[in-house]
């Protein structure tokens, strides 16, 4: 009888990664290597993902780039047209609206820009992450559906980048990972052909993966430079003031 050991190890080699049922608090050494371990190898395999697709890339993403080069010149980079201060300080914003809006504030601040409109920069982060939060906590109380995933990830995403840390939730991170497709790698859902969140044949989405790859970034970064406390991510910086 032929050994099973080749058979086995090639079955073993085909298996889709283990995804965490549930994660260890990361207040220990032990579940702190642990929750690394779950984030670094989900990176892995979506950054594998992104580069067999990067020509399919969305990049609506940097929308808030564009409009700040758009209402700017070379000589004067942080000068705004009337429409893009208008739009971007509009009020109501839900959804990508609001988190662009965000993104146009924070690349802002990269820049430098510090005059005019410019004054009241954490303002006005601090009213769209309050709100982003919000929406945030209303995906997470309906299930995270999937629609709901993309700009759920782009928020923490912005908002972390913006020194707000009650994003870095573990309940969200262990959610995140377990949207990963195990075979692919990537993030997405079948079925859905048209929008920003177009996917492939395959059920995968590149923009998605995106957002999760960056997301999971913020948590890595977290989890690394501050030490867990209760069994909480929370780096030392600022909360969200109450929805506007």
């Amino acid at each position: 009888m032929s050994s099973p050991g080749l058979p086995l190890l090639l079955l073993l080699l085909a298996a889709p990664p283990l995804q965490p049922s549930r994660l260890p608090p990361p207040d220990t050494p032990e579940g702190k290597a642990t929750i690394t371990g779950f984030i670094l190898s989900t990176l892995d395999r979506a950054t594998s993902f992104l580069k067999k697709r990067l020509p399919e890339i969305n990049l609506d993403g940097v929308v808030g780039f564009r409009m700040l080069e758009g209402g700017t010149n070379s000589s004067q980079p942080c000068r705004l047209s009337n429409f893009c201060r208008t739009f971007m300080t509009r009020p109501g914003c839900s959804g990508y609206c609001l988190s662009h809006q965000l993104l146009f504030f924070l690349s802002a601040r990269m820049r430098g820009c510090t005059k005019g409109l410019f004054r009241q920069s954490q303002h006005y982060m601090n009213i769209f992450c309050a709100n982003m939060m919000d929406l945030n906590r209303r995906a997470d109380a309906i299930g995270y559906a999937y629609p709901t995933r993309d700009v759920f990830m782009e928020n923490i995403v912005l908002c972390g980048m913006s020194g707000f840390s009650d994003f870095y939730k573990l309940r969200w991170l262990q959610a995140i990972l377990s949207w990963q497709k195990p075979r692919e790698g990537c993030f997405g859902e079948p079925g859905l052909t048209t929008g920003p969140l177009s996917v492939s044949p395959d059920g995968c989405s590149s923009h998605n993966t995106a957002m999760a790859v960056a997301a999971l970034g913020g948590f890595l970064y977290v989890l690394e430079e501050y030490p867990p406390a209760e069994g909480k991510l929370r780096p030392p910086t600022m909360t969200p003031p109450a929805g506007h």
